[in-house]
């Protein structure tokens, strides 16, 4: 159907955005989990099956997991894990889990010894596939996440059907429409005005992970001939880094204090589109393995001198004012990176600002809320360092 407005447009794309911690209202037949950035949706589309990044959800408790795992690993994969534990994600036909994170790995342990045992918990649970695919940059590792993808392959023909190299080149084509026309929404986030909300920005990139990519194409365009004529949005320009942001929460805490996020460089939102897989290869599955395996650096898998430069190249293009790192305490890899983050920023003369919080639950993150707003205040009155 016609998509006549912003808003419209935007109303789509939170609705799907929503999918990633609520997809039940999707058929079930087909829908496969994403845990983790790594999985490649390329290689589900052409296995004529429907991939869904599942995330955290902040606001809920975590019995269940905490019964499990007691207090081990951050809140981000504990909620997501409470999530499957309680059948809160639906009747899902497959979950991949990829090794993003070392508390992922912890997860698949835990739920295939759940299953295991017979453990009820485990009552509910799909066919689960671990996906370990590596970033270091060899030869060897080149063919080992080959490999991997192969079998990731083989394991999703058997629930859809088997991919072509045909059908996957298509899907290659229309995840790299969605990719390009992100890099134009950037542009409305800076750094000549910001005609977006940070917060929204979020949700549209984020509904890629979920929505059909012809369907999402559409949608975005939209969204984008609207914010051709959209006013600018006033405030002081925020760049955000530290832990992966899966909910809008610091965006809220951010906009409140009346600043405008022009950027991030987590996987939810900028890193999550920033390179294209190669078109047109005699081996798709090959340029699959170039896309994943030399995606743009995360704290967990990638120097702190790499993060570094990231960062700040990407704060300096949206003409960020100041970065904002909120990282939770048990999240320990992005903490490593704020000192070089630090020193990098500051040689272009951007503040940033580092909050840690007690863990994932909403109200921990928005104990950082009073830091949030006193840094932008600071920088509104030109006084941040």
């Amino acid at each position: 159907m016609p998509i006549d407005s912003v808003a419209a447009a935007m109303e789509r794309l939170q609705s799907h955005y929503s999918l990633r911690i609520d997809p039940r209202s999707l058929v079930p037949n087909g829908v496969i989990g994403c845990l983790g950035f790594d999985v490649p949706r390329e290689l589900i589309l052409a296995c004529g099956l429907r991939p869904v990044r599942l995330a955290g959800n902040p606001a809920r408790p975590t019995p269940h997991t905490d019964k499990v795992m007691g207090g081990m690993g951050d809140g981000e994969t504990r909620s997501r894990m409470e999530h499957l534990l309680s059948g809160e994600f639906g009747a899902l036909s497959g979950l991949v889990i990829s090794h993003d994170v070392e508390d992922q790995v912890r997860m698949f342990y835990a739920l295939q010894e759940l299953r295991r045992v017979g453990d009820p918990l485990a009552a509910s649970l799909p066919q689960i596939h671990f996906f370990d695919l590596l970033h270091m940059k060899y030869r060897t590792t080149w063919l080992y996440n080959r490999d991997r993808i192969a079998r990731l392959a083989d394991w999703l023909g058997g629930i859809g059907t088997p991919f072509s190299d045909e059908s996957l080149a298509h899907a290659i084509v229309e995840c790299n429409r969605s990719r390009t026309l992100l890099h134009r929404l950037r542009a409305y986030r800076g750094p000549a005005e910001t005609r977006i909300l940070g917060s929204d920005a979020l949700a549209a990139i984020g509904a890629s992970f979920s929505m059909p990519p012809v369907a999402y194409n559409q949608t975005l365009e939209a969204l984008l001939e609207g914010l051709e004529t959209a006013p600018a949005i006033p405030g002081p320009r925020i760049f955000i880094t530290g832990s992966i942001n899966d909910s809008p929460l610091v965006y809220e805490m951010i906009e409140h204090a009346e600043g405008v996020v022009v950027g991030e460089d987590h996987d939810w939102g900028d890193r999550g589109y920033d390179r294209l897989v190669g078109e047109g290869e005699e081996d798709p599955l090959g340029a699959l393995v170039d896309a994943y395996q030399f995606a743009p650096p995360a704290s967990a898998k990638f120097s702190t001198v790499a993060r570094a430069a990231y960062t700040a190249s990407h704060a300096k293009a949206t003409g960020a004012e100041a970065v904002i790192a909120v990282i939770r305490r048990s999240d320990d890899a992005p903490r490593w990176d704020i000192p070089a983050q630090r020193e990098v920023l500051a040689k272009a003369g951007i503040p940033l600002l580092l909050v840690e919080v007690d863990g994932y639950h909403e109200d921990q993150q928005r104990a950082a809320q009073p830091a949030i707003a006193e840094f932008i205040g600071q920088i509104r009155a030109g006084g941040a360092r």
